[in-house]
Order: C-alpha cells, then sequence, then structure tokens
C-alpha cells in the first residue's frame, strides 16, 4: 500500500474523501477506513494496514489532536520516519483550517502543507514523498521500547486524551534540534504543571511510553515529593539516583551526591543514546538555581519535572495542563457508566463542576457505578452544588473515599504516615499482619476498590496512593483504627522489612524514605520505634559511603539519648568520619562515661583517639591507642581494617613510620574482594607513608593504581580516587633522589589536579569538616614548590584563619601552612621574614610531631638555610648537620629531602646564593645537572 488516509468523521469528512479520489485518480494506492466506530479503537486489522503503507496523509481538522485512532496513527508515522532520521518523512499534512495552531507537534506544523485548494498538487508532492520511500513502515528497524528504572510497567493503565499536552511536552524535549523553528537557549528541560490530581504524572508516564523509542537510553524515573520543600526534595533524589547508579552498576559507596550526578552523567555520555529523566512532584519553592541538583551533566539527558507550582517560575519550558477537554472528560465517565444521550447533557455538567479533573471524574465515575439505578447524573452533579464547600473537586474525591470500605481507608491512613511515595506490598502486608484483629473485614479486596476509585495506582511490587485521596480521608474523621495504632504498626512492620533485607537491598532506599518520615512522628510512634528506624536509615548512609548525612543522622539519635552509650559511640565514628573531631571526642567521652559492653567501648576509645589525634591532641591519644593495642576485640574484617588504617595513621602522625609500614604493607596486599574500599583506603594510606619516608616513584605508582581500580569502574569521582590523586598529584612534584629522567609534563597535571580538587572538595565542604582545608594546604604546597608565590598564597592565606580557629594554632595542618608561607617568603628573598616563621613553626613540630618527623626536619633544613642569610652561620650549620645525621635513620637516604639536605652541607658555605636559588627548585636543577653529566 503506497498511502494510509487518516482522518476524523468530527473534522471535514468531506475533505477526507475528495482526497481519496483524488489520490485514486492518479493511480495512488490509498487505504481509507470506514469501518472504525466513534468509539475510535485501533484494530488489528488497521495497524497491519498502517505498517504495510510507505506514507501517512493527514486531513489534520482541529478535531484531529483529540481522537486517540488518529494520534496513534500520526505517533507511528513520525517514530518510523524518526528511525530514519526525518521524523516528517513519512508524514503529509492537508490543513483545513484558517490558521495551523492546532497543528501538533511543532515538527510537523513547520513542515510544508496543503490547504483543500491545492488538492491538484497533492498527487504530486505525494509522489514526491513516495520516491523517497521505497519500503512501508514495517521494514523499518525501529527501536524496542527503552528499559525503565527503577524496574516498573511502562506507561499508564486507563490514560485518556492529551495528546496536544504530549506533543507539547514531546516539542519541548526535542526543540534542541529544531533551533531555527523552536526558541532554543539551554538543554532539554521541561515543568509539567498544574493542580494536584490534574494528571501531570500520567501525562509523562504515557509520554514515556508513546515516544519511548525516541529514548533509548532508558526511562529514569525519580519522585521527590514530600514535606520539607526544595532541600528535602534534593536530599530525596540524590538517595534515589544513588540506587539507580548501582543498579547500573556504577560504583558509588562513599561517593558525594553531586559526585554521584557527575558519574551518573558521565555513564549517560558513554551510552551516546537520548534518555529521559522524569522528577515527579517537584516542590512549589523550586528556583532556576535549584533545578541545578536535579540535573544530570550529560549532553544526552532530557529531564521533565512535574510540579503543582503554577504561575511563574524558573525560567524553563513549560507545559501547563488544565482539566481534560470535554470529549476526553466524558470518555473517561463513560468508562466508568455509560454516558447515553439522554445522560449527555448532565455528564456535561459534572465535567464542568469538576473542571475536568481526572481524578475527581474517576471518583465521580466510581460513585456512577457504584449507584447504578439509584442515582442518575443529574442526581450526581446535584450533589456538586450541596456538598458544603467551595471545592468541589475535593467533595468529589471525598464522596468517594466516603463509599469506600473501612479496610480501603485503613489502607489510605497506612500511607498518610509514610513518604509521598510508592508503598511496597509487603509493607502493606505485614502493616495489616500486625493489626490483627484491630483490622476491619473486607468483602473485596481494599487496594483493588481504591486503585476502582482513581485513588491507587499499582507499579510492580508496590502501590502509589494518591495524596488528595490522603487528605480527603484524612478529612472524613477518625478512622476504624486509631491513627496511633496505625503508625506504632506501620513503624515495626518497617523496622522489620529493613532488618531483614539490610542496607544493600534495593529496596532499602524506599523504605528509608518512608522510614525517615514516619522517625518523625516520634508522638505518635514513641521514641524508642522512631529511633529505630533512624538507625536503619543511618546505617543506609553509612553503607553507600555518605559521611556527612550519616554523621548528622547519628548526632540527632545521639542527642535524643544522652544515657545510650551505643549512640554516643556510633555518633562519635560517623562524626570522626565526616572530621566533626570536636563533637566527636565530646560524645565520644560520654559514651564512656556510660555503662556500655566491651565492644561499644572499644569502638568509642577508637572514635575518641581519632578525634583527639584530627584535634592535634597526640599525648591525650597516645593513652588510649595504646589501650586499644591490647584490647581483646575481635570484629568483621572490614572493620578491621579500617581501625588498623586508622592506626596506621595515627603512628603516621607521630613520626613512628617504620610502624606504620609494618601495618599497612600487610593490608595494602590483601585482595581486593568485598572490601575494597576498606584496602583501598589502606593502599592510599601506605602512598602517603612511602611519599614520607624514601620512595615518592613507588608512592605515585600505587597512588596512580589506586586512581585506575576506580576509573575503570567508572568511579573517577569516587572519595577513595580522588583521595589517590591527592597523594599522586603530591609525589609528582616530589622526585625519588636517583629519579634522572623526570617527567616535568607531571607538574602541570598535577597543579590542574589540585586546583580541581580543591574545588570539588571546596564546593562540597561542610561545617566542622576539615577535609577541604587539607587539599588546600596541599595545593599549595604544589604551587609553592613549582615556584608560584604569590599563587600559593591566594590559596593558602585565606584559609589560615579558619585553620587556626578549628584546628589551634599548634596543630600540624597549620604548622604544615606556616611552613609553606615560609617557602614563599624564601623565594621572594624576604629572609627575614621567613627565618621569623621558620623559627616558630620548627619549635612547635619539634614538640607536637616530634625531632625525627619529617615535616619537622624538611622545617629544619630551611631554617638551616635561612639562618646563613640573616647572620648566623654557626646556628646555621648546626641545624643543618643535625637534619642530614637524623635522616638516613628516620626516613631513609633515597628521597629529595636528603639530598637537599646533603646539597646544602656541602655548597651552602661557599655558594650561598646558589644553594638559596637552587634549593627552592632543586628538582629542576638537580635533572639539569644529571642530564649534563
Amino acid at each position: 500500500m503506497d498511502v494510509f488516509l487518516s482522518f476524523t468523521r468530527k473534522g471535514h469528512p468531506e475533505l477526507a474523501e475528495r482526497v481519496r479520489k483524488v489520490l485514486d485518480g492518479a493511480g495512488i494506492q490509498v487505504f481509507v477506513d470506514t469501518g472504525v466506530p466513534t468509539g475510535e479503537s485501533i484494530s488489528r486489522h488497521l495497524a497491519d494496514e498502517l505498517f504495510g503503507s510507505r506514507l501517512l496523509v493527514v486531513v489534520y481538522s482541529a478535531a484531529f489532536p483529540g481522537r486517540h485512532a488518529c494520534q496513534w496513527e500520526l505517533i507511528q508515522a513520525y517514530l518510523a520516519g524518526a528511525a530514519e532520521g526525518d521524523p516528517t518523512g513519512r508524514i503529509l499534512v492537508i490543513n483545513p483550517e484558517p490558521g495551523n495552531d492546532h497543528i501538533v507537534p511543532a515538527a510537523i506544523r513547520d513542515s510544508m502543507y496543503l490547504r483543500p485548494a491545492d488538492l491538484d498538487r497533492l498527487p504530486q508532492a505525494v509522489r514526491a514523498k513516495l520516491a523517497r520511500l521505497p519500503r512501508p513502515m514495517s521494514a523499518v528497524a525501529r527501536r524496542d521500547q527503552p528499559r525503565w528504572l527503577p524496574p516498573t510497567v511502562p506507561g499508564v493503565p486507563g490514560f485518556v486524551g492529551r495528546f496536544p499536552d504530549l506533543w507539547r511536552l514531546h516539542d519541548a524535549l526535542t526543540s534542541v534540534r529544531r533551533p531555527l523553528t523552536q526558541p532554543v537557549s539551554a538543554d532539554p528541560v521541561v515543568m509539567v504543571t498544574g493542580l494536584g490530581g490534574i494528571g501531570k504524572t500520567s501525562l509523562v508516564r504515557a509520554y514515556a511510553w508513546f515516544f519511548g523509542e525516541a529514548h533509548p537510553g532508558g526511562v529514569h524515573w525519580i519522585g521527590v515529593g514530600g514535606p520539607g520543600g526544595i532541600g528535602a526534595a534534593r536530599r530525596r533524589f540524590a538517595d534515589q539516583l544513588r540506587a539507580l547508579a548501582e543498579a547500573v552498576g556504577i560504583p558509588v559507596r562513599e561517593a558525594s551526591d553531586a559526585r554521584i550526578r557527575l558519574l551518573f552523567g558521565a555513564y549517560l555520555d558513554r551510552q551516546g543514546s537520548p534518555c529521559l529523566w522524569i522528577i515527579d512532584d517537584l516542590p512549589a519553592d523550586a528556583t532556576l538555581d535549584g533545578l541545578a541538583a536535579f540535573l544530570l551533566p550529560s549532553r544526552f539527558a532530557r529531564h521533565a519535572f512535574t510540579t503543582r507550582r503554577t504561575g511563574t517560575g524558573p525560567e524553563v519550558a513549560r507545559v501547563p495542563l488544565d482539566g481534560l477537554a470535554g470529549p476526553d472528560a466524558l470518555r473517561l465517565l463513560d468508562g466508568f457508566r455509560e454516558v447515553t444521550d439522554t445522560d449527555r447533557d448532565a455528564a456535561t455538567t459534572v465535567v464542568a463542576r469538576l473542571g475536568g479533573h481526572p481524578l475527581a471524574l474517576r471518583a465521580a465515575g466510581a460513585v456512577l457505578e457504584d449507584q447504578h439505578g439509584r442515582m442518575s447524573y443529574g442526581d450526581y452533579a446535584v450533589t456538586l452544588t450541596r456538598s458544603g464547600t467551595g471545592d468541589t473537586v475535593l467533595a468529589a474525591i471525598q464522596a468517594s473515599m466516603a463509599a469506600l470500605s473501612e479496610r480501603a481507608r485503613v489502607i489510605v491512613s497506612i500511607a498518610g504516615v509514610l513518604a509521598p511515595a510508592a508503598v511496597p506490598v509487603a509493607l502493606l502486608a505485614a502493616v495489616e499482619a500486625d493489626l490483627g484483629a484491630d483490622l476491619p473485614a473486607a468483602a473485596t479486596d481494599p487496594l483493588r476498590e481504591l486503585a476502582r476509585h482513581g485513588a491507587a495506582n499499582r507499579i510492580d511490587e508496590t502501590w502509589l496512593i494518591h495524596p488528595l485521596a490522603i487528605d480527603a480521608v484524612a478529612g472524613l474523621g477518625a478512622p476504624a483504627v486509631p491513627i496511633d495504632r496505625i503508625a506504632t504498626a506501620t513503624a515495626r512492620a518497617l523496622a522489620g522489612l529493613m532488618l531483614a533485607a539490610g542496607p544493600a537491598a534495593g529496596s532499602a532506599v524506599l523504605l528509608g524514605r518512608h522510614a525517615e518520615v514516619l522517625a518523625g512522628h516520634r508522638d505518635q510512634v514513641g521514641a524508642d520505634l522512631a529511633d529505630t528506624l533512624r538507625r536503619l536509615v543511618a546505617a543506609r548512609h553509612e553503607h553507600v559511603g555518605d559521611p556527612v548525612r550519616a554523621a548528622a543522622l547519628r548526632y540527632e539519635i545521639a542527642a535524643a539519648n544522652p544515657d545510650s552509650g551505643a549512640d554516643q559511640a556510633a555518633y562519635a565514628l560517623a562524626g570522626v568520619a565526616n572530621g566533626e573531631y570536636t563533637r566527636a571526642a565530646e560524645r565520644a567521652r560520654l559514651a564512656l562515661s556510660s555503662r556500655v559492653d566491651a565492644d561499644t567501648a572499644v569502638r568509642a576509645r577508637w572514635a575518641l583517639a581519632a578525634a583527639l589525634d584530627g584535634l592535634g591532641s597526640f599525648g591525650e591519644a597516645d593513652e588510649l591507642w595504646s589501650a586499644l593495642d591490647h584490647s581483646d576485640w575481635h570484629p568483621g574484617r572490614g572493620q578491621r581494617i579500617a581501625f588498623d588504617v586508622a592506626r596506621a595513621r595515627a603512628l603516621i602522625a607521630r613520626g613512628r613510620l617504620r610502624d606504620a609500614g609494618s601495618v599497612l604493607e600487610p593490608l595494602a596486599a590483601s585482595p581486593l574482594d568485598e572490601d575494597a574500599d576498606q584496602v583501598n583506603a589502606a593502599r592510599i594510606e601506605l602512598s602517603r607513608l612511602l611519599l614520607l619516608t624514601s620512595s615518592e616513584r613507588r608512592a605515585r605508582e600505587l597512588a596512580a593504581e589506586v586512581a585506575t581500580w576506580y576509573r575503570e569502574r567508572d568511579a573517577a569521582e569516587h572519595v577513595r580516587c580522588l583521595e589517590a590523586d591527592l597523594v599522586w598529584a603530591e609525589a609528582a612534584v616530589s622526585l625519588d633522589l636517583f629519579e634522572l629522567r623526570p617527567d616535568t609534563s607531571k607538574w602541570v597535571e598535577a597543579e590542574a589536579t589540585l586546583e580541581r580538587l580543591d574545588s570539588r572538595y571546596g564546593a562540597a565542604a561542610v561545617p566542622d569538616s576539615v577535609a577541604d582545608l587539607t587539599v588546600a594546604v596541599l595545593r599549595s604546597l604544589v604551587l609553592v614548590r613549582l615556584g608560584k608565590q604569590r599563587e600559593c598564597r591566594a590559596v593558602l592565606l585565606p584559609r589560615m584563619d579558619r585553620i587556626r580557629a578549628e584546628l589551634g594554632e599548634r596543630h600540624p595542618l597549620h604548622l604544615r601552612a606556616r611552613y609553606i608561607l615560609s617557602l614563599a617568603h624564601l623565594q621572594l628573598r624576604e629572609n627575614a621574614q621567613a627565618a621569623a616563621m621558620l623559627a616558630e613553626t620548627w619549635q612547635a613540630q619539634h614538640d607536637v610531631l616530634g625531632p625525627g618527623h619529617p615535616d619537622t626536619l624538611a622545617s629544619q633544613l630551611e631554617y638551616g638555610i635561612v639562618l646563613k642569610f640573616v647572620g648566623e652561620p654557626k646556628r646555621s650549620a648546626e641545624l643543618i648537620d643535625d637534619v642530614c645525621r637524623r635522616l638516613p635513620t628516620e626516613i631513609g637516604r633515597r628521597n629529595d629531602l636528603y639530598g637537599r639536605a646533603q646539597f646544602a652541607k656541602r655548597m651552602l658555605p661557599f655558594f650561598p646564593a646558589l644553594v638559596l636559588r637552587g634549593l627552592q627548585d632543586f628538582e629542576r636543577l638537580f635533572s639539569r645537572f644529571q642530564r649534563g653529566k
């Protein structure tokens, strides 16, 4: 067949007959259906005829967009053309209306179309199209429906009408491909707006089904609705995005929310196919800047938001939804109870009084179906005016909910104490089992009853209860089961499911979302159950490596339970992981003052010792570490590795480098199995140790191995990968003494890496965390080693006050920052300032870190050199000799610090200016010297 003629009998059927005759007369085969009744179902025969045709000719009347069969035919031809590279290639439009605003999509409206007066040109236009279409639509290689994540049944059952809105949504999401005909100023981001229950979610689900082929990269669905405004919505988005990332194999443990977005964006870029991201129920307080946290940074991602916000808002493309149009609304009612010719006027009145609101119409339809023979459409219309409320939509929904069984209303009340998200069937079953005899009997399945009234929708193994139904049931008064009893039963059931599933289960994100909301109802569920739920949520955050949120939640639990030593110890460890050393130390002490079991006592001492180290209080921490070394403790392998890494870090801080190496070397050689992150933490700490001692080259190699391990698993933003990059960057500008052919291009790469990481850590910084300060100090060290004194000061000076305020003047990080500033003074020949700063810094490091610590010896060497230039040559020689004597014992000879010390000892008495200049750029001088030999 050459042509399939598509039209509706509601719009210019006489023109369709003229088109058929013109094509027949020109010898062009044309199929015209004459057997589809007004109900407009699509038969298998019609589908075969359509796909057996090469071209769709459309009489695009004003009524055409509202006809399901017509729009289905148009979508199929559009997608067949899109698969060949031209969505309009298999469509030819004849427009019988004065204007063209009724024509959707924009791609068809923007193409050349004919008028009724142009029918003499029709055969020529059709033949021109057919000449480029040698095969029927059935021969076009069409894409399969894309994968939906999370896995669900695609589409939406019972979707009615809305085709113009579907096309507007499609136009907005694909307009970036038509910049000459559609105004485009940004990547495709669309907001579908409208009142609650108006059909926003149904529209985007239907769009994802009808236009799935346009998104071969998949359909990704994230619901962010609930209390707490845009901040809470961001957290819900981050949780679900983390779960989606795990589902597609992206390692995200311990990655921040921002890093996961970047990881997923990189994954989508590698996939290379357009994909649809639906962010459902965005809060009304969202701003344009606030949307950034919900966008995937990929050129292949198309974002569709649904929100109840109307009117002004973020300046993005909008698809505002009103009520269903008359024919669509009547069709929806007819699905519940036939709308006869006698009923049509009264049914039209019902539609008008409900504003075409889809959920209200479904509620009305269910009531009318139940009252068939006792209530007419006219009688129902009268009830809407006598409802006693000005909101007829809520009145209709409330009347529908009042007609439900008591058991069904209890189900709605269960959903009311949870998050506004799908409720797992297993959770509902567990709650019902807990309620037992308190639960009203049910003659029918209450969930199917809710679905018939439009109040619930099944999505795989979950049920989504509509918020308006929850509000309506709440307005009917107390449920058959007291709400406190419902909340308590739900909390117990939820805790049981979470404990049984574990934090790694695929259901953990959804269950955790419900747990966070339910835990907020402490007055209903009781403090004990609320805290149990919060502990389970915190464990989930710890499992996926989100120290910020884990620490925040653990602190709230600890503050609410000051007598619980276990909760104090749990927060203390979480606080240390997030760099909250002061608060962590306070809570660890509180735990140790409580009556706790042996395991909790060990964890509290561990947290306190690590927190004190973080605060620079090494003397107080020493007793704790010593006791821990001799404790009889038998944790799991992962926790044992984590403790050993912390212990090695403490040994390094005290200059006990060989002892630290004996701990880290066997850990770093462990297999990368289920405890891979802990093993990699040991390898990173070993890299830092190697950098301090005698093997800069090996430090670089090991750090690079760790970073490569994560990058090969698409986890370039994983926290362990970032830590490995930090070590590598410092090692890249520190040369092994016998590294005769240094790769100086790595110095530039190291500087760029640290600039990127400084920005990344700074953006993610939280109060009480010093991670961003540590990165800034390291970046300034690399800058000064590269001779960029002014850039070094620009990075470091703004952070000095914060380091001093949060950690104190004698903290090792503050002392290292002062050492770096003294190097900048030396390079700028500000010798007096350098000498004064180095004197104070070296003495403080000598007292805090010990005389043999690498940081202490580095400051001592620089101080000895500068003393030569401020008139103290004897003291200068003593200090440099002492460094040369200590180094072989403390950290070895094969390192750049030893080379610098020997160079200074031999050359400073004879060529002081050369030594001062050369030691600030020793690596370059040494490499040039070796090449010149």
